[in-house]
């Protein structure tokens, strides 16, 4: 089986596909009440035999056995969140108010360690991008890591006509 952290174009597009109808199918079941299939998914363990709720999302998905070993792990995830605005995930979690210490642990961690971690940052979020950070977390390489920390660091409103550019130190004078 490949390594699914290596990134191909079109994978993406599939990935994010897959992404898209599993939350769309969490949010209808969300909207009527379904708390039964929710549930089913916010136990689902990475070591748990996945229920009915798992195996209707990856038929709707047609997840490969790649994408659907992900949404097995991000499942859960998405049953504490809805899919709100398009804030991207690292950009949330810095309006969330999340310490930069943390986020920087997080994004050390291994891509498993992470993606049960992100529960816990994302509950605090008010606006996030899910399929973004879907794809972040099933992409989880050193690219992907410093993009997360590109949007949690860099602010978006700064362009470059407000930056501030700090100017040159003076030559000292030798005479």
């Amino acid at each position: 089986m490949a390594d699914i952290t290596e990134e191909r174009p079109s994978e993406r597009a599939l990935v994010a596909t897959s992404i898209a109808t599993a939350l769309r199918t969490v949010e209808r079941w969300r909207s009527r009440g379904d708390r039964g299939r929710l549930a089913e998914l916010r136990r689902m363990g990475r070591d748990m035999i996945p229920g009915e709720a798992f195996w209707c999302i990856a038929d709707l998905a047609h997840a490969d056995q790649a994408t659907e070993t992900f949404l097995r792990q991000f499942l859960p995830l998405a049953t504490l969140a809805t899919h709100r605005g398009k804030a991207r995930p690292g950009a949330a979690m810095r309006a969330a108010g999340i310490a930069p210490s943390r986020f920087e642990r997080w994004l050390r961690q291994p891509r498993a360690t992470a993606i049960v971690d992100a529960r816990r940052l994302i509950r605090r979020c008010a606006s996030l991008d899910l399929i973004q950070l879907g794809l972040a977390l099933y992409f989880w390489t050193d690219d992907t890591r410093v993009q997360l920390a590109r949007e949690f660091y860099r602010n978006p409103q700064t362009t470059s006509a407000t930056r501030v550019v700090p100017t040159p130190l003076s030559e000292p004078n030798h005479g």
